[in-house]
């Protein structure tokens, strides 16, 4: 399980997002923005590109008929 958290940063409107593992608490990804909006977006961006990922390898691992 993942979770996107979204905070601000430094002076001047600087956003940092990470993706973390909910079960280790380890941060898988991460990344930094100027405004909240594009903070939001790319990490809601990484954590899709994520999940699709682990499904392909999980189908990849099965096979295309489980």
């Amino acid at each position: 399980m993942f979770d996107l958290i979204i905070s601000k940063r430094g002076g001047r409107s600087r956003w940092e997002w990470r993706v973390c593992d909910l079960s280790s608490g380890k941060v898988v990804m991460a990344g930094g923005e100027r405004s909240r909006s594009a903070a939001r977006y790319e990490g809601a961006r990484a954590l899709f590109l994520l999940l699709l990922s682990s499904h392909r390898a999980a189908v990849a691992v099965r096979g295309p008929r489980g």
